[in-house]
């Protein structure tokens, strides 16, 4: 399906990977040839940024990491971001909305991340931070580490989403390689910025813009970002479904939001009905005082479909853990409330994987676990 977008439209959307995780996910965006939206990776390792193919390339820290990246300390990380402060904040000018993608529990991601996030909210940029969590395995260190860089990191964006690598465990099947693994969360990054994309410059019969995006994600708290589509007899249980819940993200679904921005893009041949039962689904999930947003658009070469993009904030079980003891006084175990894995959301993101490779799948597992480059070139020989 071809999009047309606005192309009058001012708004300019900026995505950050920073850290070997982050840097890995913006790869992968700049793989689909994402339109309308510049690209960026940020990091203090110089092997692992001239390895991947994205041109826009930040390197930070030359004087206090010499290129050879943080060691997976965080405070080498916050160091070298505010050594290249200039830098980042030249490549953000101009931007309205900025992404910050990272993995948490390393060195530069976990240290770097809230530094270029103030930054971007002191240049007046809505900031969303797109971050995941490490694995079980990695250890408790690493764990915590996680914990208190994404409570450094809540402080300074209007928006976060936070990806679990265990839940991938719980919900990737038996088939799906290692490196497939890693496109089902770098797709969440993928989507949620296409999503939010096609909201702004795509036309519509009804068209949210930038300020609305504003409206729902400014102070928002956590986040959770879906887009579904449906087509024949069972179209809108199953847009609704997939766009209302993702089995990987912390808090799988829009229960409680208390702002949501919807958007409907159907075939001409829906009727009224069904877009109201679509829309009324989705609203009676969430908080019923909820500010709902609306935006309606049709796609003409198709039929019988729907897909919606739901925007959610502004959580009511966020507030209230607000009053709890912070993570960093609590015992160093994190404990988890499991929820059930939504099978078909993962099938739906795994669909949408390509095959096609320009960087090999060796650059997440170096990136995940930070290894830093001369140990990597003792594993390679």
């Amino acid at each position: 399906m071809e999009i047309n977008y606005d192309a009058k439209n001012p708004t300019k959307i900026k995505v950050f990977g920073v850290g070997g995780g982050g840097s890995n996910a913006v790869a992968r965006m700049y793989q689909e040839g994402l339109q309308d939206v510049e690209l960026y990776i940020v990091n203090t390792d110089l092997q692992h940024l001239n390895y991947l193919p994205v041109p826009n390339k930040i390197h930070i820290g030359e004087g206090i990491s010499k290129g050879l990246g943080a060691g997976s300390k965080p405070e080498i990380g916050r160091e070298a971001a505010l050594e290249s402060l200039d830098k980042i904040k030249e490549a953000m000018e101009g931007a309205d909305m900025v992404f910050i993608a990272a993995g948490l529990g390393g060195g530069t991601g976990t240290g770097a991340s809230p530094v270029i996030a103030q930054a971007a909210k002191e240049m007046g940029i809505l900031t969303v931070a797109v971050v995941t969590k490490p694995f079980s395995f990695e250890g408790k260190v690493r764990q915590r580490i996680a914990e208190e860089g994404l409570e450094q990191l809540k402080e300074r964006v209007d928006t976060y989403l936070v990806i679990h690598n265990d839940r991938l465990l719980q919900v990737a099947g038996k088939n799906v390689s290692f490196a497939n693994a890693f496109k089902l969360v770098d797709n969440i990054l993928y989507r949620s910025v296409k999503g939010i994309t096609d909201l702004i410059l795509v036309p519509g019969l009804i068209n949210p813009d930038f300020a609305d995006v504003k409206t729902i994600m400014e102070n928002a708290g956590k986040a959770l970002i879906g887009v579904g589509s449906g087509k024949g007899e069972n179209k809108i249980e199953e847009a609704v479904m997939t766009a209302t819940s993702s089995p990987l993200l912390e808090g799988t679904s829009i229960q409680g939001a208390k702002r949501l921005l919807i958007n409907v893009e159907v075939s001409p041949d829906l009727s009224f009905i069904e877009v109201n039962d679509a829309v009324s689904q989705i609203r009676e999930l969430a908080h019923e005082e909820a500010h709902i947003i609306f935006g309606a658009s049709i796609i003409n070469d198709v039929e019988d479909e729907i897909k919606i993009t739901v925007i959610a904030t502004d959580f009511e079980d966020e507030r209230k853990s607000e009053s709890k003891p912070s993570l960093k006084t609590r015992p160093s175990g994190i404990i988890e409330k499991k929820e059930p894995p939504i099978k078909r959301e993962i099938a739906s993101y795994a669909e949408e994987i390509k095959p096609k490779e320009e960087f090999t799948s060796e650059s997440l597992s170096y990136d995940e676990l930070e290894i830093p480059p001369w140990v990597r070139k003792g594993k390679r020989s």
